[in-house]
């Protein structure tokens, strides 16, 4: 939708499904299923929203294309929307994400600038039209939305997805005090690990594991047939040896890494193999 409206129950606008528990229940099996269940009737009629920079792309993305409807499945209602911005913001955010993640630089003042000028627009633009009962920001692009939009007893957390390095932080003034600033506006925040918690923050923390949805199109068992014919379309050898990579192509994605063990692995198989494919 024009307003940055990805999936919502309350404007009849729900895009996105997925398979029902029964479906779920083949792979975990039914304990899990029942516990869930429980959970949800003791939740039922909550309203949470989520709050992400981009529809598609990147892990949060594909994250929340599948727990939204799912949560909606289960009876509790979740709605997802994406801030709006400018190329320049999200060329300050991704600086944010690297540096957050220990890469030297640093924030300019221009950057601040930049990022809060949009927090402004999505503000003026009522990101938020209407009072659920928790927010779930993810990532550092809407993290100053908190400091801005809470109020009452909306309760709002923050999702880091990214592997931050807490001493590096700590070694960059400006950074620290800039996303500090906005994170304790925040009632609690959640991280993926807990080397990647930020200790220091006077806030709950929590730990939430990434996850994947092993019955999306992109994670479901493939058949024979389709894997061979994807193979073929893409040209690759099947009586070849195949180490692969995964990922977006990036320094924090380790592709020098791929290719050092894929010289140690054809060293050890060369006899074996007349040629090993590496893919990145």
């Amino acid at each position: 939708m024009e307003d940055g409206t990805l999936y919502s129950k309350r404007k009849g606008f729900t895009p996105l499904h997925v398979p029902p528990l029964k479906e779920y229940a083949k792979i975990v099996g039914e304990e899990p299923i029942k516990k869930l269940e429980e959970v949800s009737e003791r939740l039922s009629g909550m309203e949470m929203l989520e709050l992400s920079s981009t529809p598609l792309g990147g892990g949060v993305a594909e994250m929340l294309h599948s727990s939204v409807p799912f949560l909606n499945s289960i009876g509790i209602d979740d709605e997802w929307k994406v801030i709006k911005g400018s190329k320049e913001f999200f060329e300050v955010t991704k600086t944010m994400h690297h540096l957050l993640q220990g890469k030297k630089g640093k924030l300019t003042a221009e950057d601040e600038k930049i990022y809060f000028s949009a927090i402004k627009e999505n503000v003026a633009l009522d990101i938020i039209d209407y009072e659920p009962d928790v927010v779930f920001v993810h990532d550092p692009q809407p993290l100053a939305l908190a400091r801005e939009l809470k109020r009452g007893d909306v309760r709002w957390i923050w999702r880091c997805h990214i592997d931050i390095d807490e001493v590096a932080l700590r070694r960059n003034p400006r950074l620290w005090d800039f996303i500090t600033y906005w994170a304790e506006a925040f009632d609690a925040a959640i991280f993926t690990a807990a080397y990647f918690v930020i200790s220091q923050w006077p806030l709950p923390k929590f730990i939430i594991p990434p996850f994947i949805d092993p019955l999306s199109e992109k994670n479901r068992e493939m058949s024979e047939d389709e894997i061979q014919k994807e193979l073929e379309k893409e040209d690759i050898d099947t009586e070849k040896l195949i180490l692969s990579q995964i990922s977006r192509f990036d320094h924090w994605k380790d592709p020098e890494g791929v290719v050092s063990i894929y010289k140690k692995v054809k060293e050890k198989v060369v006899d074996y193999f007349k040629q090993i494919t590496c893919q990145c």
